[in-house]
């Protein structure tokens, strides 16, 4: 029947694919320790993994036959998720179904506005659906496919640019496969995250060959995934990851000199600029992939990170900045206003902080200031490598919940009118306690447990864990 040959043919086109890029079945490594390099566990239950010095020859060999696995994988999704002309096919449609939008008006110069993409689908679906009958299966189909192809532009996008910058930037720290998997920065971050204590990276052992190499291991491995959490966040379909995109990423029209397009971010615990890269990632999207866009200017980011390791983070910052500008510029993004990452006025500086003292400490001057005119606030993956000291409980006579302290407290307290704070974190445990602090601060949030059950989740590429909060009033 239909059903047999469609799995058929769907079998031959991933032979075809592993094929191309040279993988066979018996190419693709057993999944085996990487400390021990026995199969049946991981690494994070091995018995050695107290102790990364106790690493085995078969515990290398094992991470090294993964690393290579990965980059063949990698290195065939990003050459064939490009066209031959230069942008992804899903790129240029979505240019076009944006130009052809009839709820868009580009007559001239004067109604020439910047359009959130995701905000000219909901329209169309609105319009559709005040018209009787022009909605049927085929025209669901299309909308949805617009959907689809959306989010794999952004993601093409993305992926392109970041896996680049990944190895220029392990290229200049001179981080190898073997650094990353000898050095002991997995293990740091597990114990962080299970003792609610900051990780250390900048301790290193005797035994390690360069000063600072766990650290940059960390800069390079986290790279991808830590841009790819808030990047995937802001273009999720929900109410306020549209707000943000509106608010604080869509270009800027050239006509319009009322706006300076500038946004100030504060980014907690961002080691080398994670946040400001996926944010300015974000806004550059959103910049290509507007029709006239040589009549608007990208939106300039300012990023100030504020980290407990900032003298550590600053080396890795400024090579993080160089490669994404190498990047750029020697692969033909030579706009008029992409001087560098984003805006002409985009830039990062960093700050010390510590996330288990309060703002009114001296150390906290410089950030105690900068809260109060943030427009965005960033804090990913801190939480809960702070637990054991800003969880706090609540009084014995008091039947509320739990309740956050230290520096999260005092910025939800003392942030703007406006300003937005986005947390993502490896779970969810915190969140109750956070949600309930800021809501007695004039906060209100969304994350994934409210945004079940609100409507069809149609565009979904964000982190399983995350809280997104606007402060509405001051109490």
């Amino acid at each position: 029947g239909t059903l047999p040959l469609l799995f058929a043919s769907q079998m031959e086109n991933i032979n075809d694919t592993l094929i191309s890029v040279k993988i066979s079945a018996s190419s693709i490594p057993t999944r085996l320790c990487f400390h021990c390099g026995h199969p049946g566990h991981k690494a994070a239950s091995c018995s050695n993994s107290l102790t990364p010095e106790t690493q085995t020859a078969g515990g290398r060999d094992a991470f090294q036959r993964y690393l290579a696995t990965k980059s063949n994988l990698s290195h065939y999704h990003t050459r064939n998720g490009k066209e031959k002309r230069g942008h992804p096919y899903s790129f240029d449609r979505v240019v076009q179904w944006m130009k052809d939008a009839e709820c868009v008006t580009y007559q001239c110069d004067n109604n020439l506005q910047p359009k959130d993409p995701f905000a000219i689908l909901e329209n169309e679906a609105a319009v559709a659906a005040s018209h009787n009958g022009q909605i049927n299966q085929r025209w669901n189909d299309l909308h949805r496919g617009k959907y689809k192809g959306l989010v794999k532009a952004h993601r093409d996008a993305f992926n392109c640019i970041i896996n680049d910058v990944r190895k220029k930037l392990a290229n200049r720290l001179n981080v190898t496969p073997s650094d990353e998997a000898a050095s002991k920065w997995q293990m740091e971050l597990n114990q962080a995250v299970v003792l609610g204590r900051p990780a250390d990276f900048s301790n290193e052992d005797s035994k390690e060959e360069s000063a600072g190499r766990c650290i940059k291991v960390y800069a390079v491995e986290k790279l991808h995934p830590r841009c790819r959490h808030l990047h995937h966040l802001l273009f999720h379909d929900n109410a306020f990851s549209t707000k943000i995109r509106s608010r604080f990423l869509l270009p800027v029209p050239q006509s319009d000199v009322d706006t300076d397009g500038v946004v100030n971010v504060l980014s907690i615990g961002g080691g080398p600029g994670y946040d400001h890269a996926a944010l300015c990632l974000v806004a550059k999207f959103l910049y290509d992939i507007q029709p006239f866009r040589s009549k608007m200017r990208m939106r300039s980011i300012r990023t100030h990170v504020y980290d407990l390791f900032d003298q550590d983070w600053k080396p890795i910052m400024s090579a993080l900045g160089e490669c994404f500008h190498e990047r750029l510029h020697n692969n033909g993004d030579n706009d008029k206003d992409l001087t560098e990452l984003c805006g002409s006025g985009s830039r990062m500086t960093m700050h010390h902080a510590d996330l288990r003292q309060g703002l009114d400490k001296g150390i906290h001057d410089d950030l105690r200031l900068a809260v109060e005119s943030a427009d965005m606030i960033i804090a990913q993956f801190v939480l809960h490598e702070n637990s054991s000291f800003i969880l706090k409980d609540s009084d014995e006579t008091d039947n509320r919940q739990q309740r956050i302290s230290g520096a999260i407290r005092d910025m939800l307290a003392q942030a703007s009118i406006g300003a937005v704070m986005i947390c993502t974190d490896s779970c969810n445990t915190l969140f109750p306690a956070l949600k309930e602090t800021a809501s007695e601060y004039g906060w209100v949030y969304l994350g994934n447990e409210e945004q079940r059950g609100i409507k069809e989740i149609v565009a979904y590429s964000g982190p399983k864990s995350y809280v997104i909060l606007e402060r509405i009033r001051r109490d």
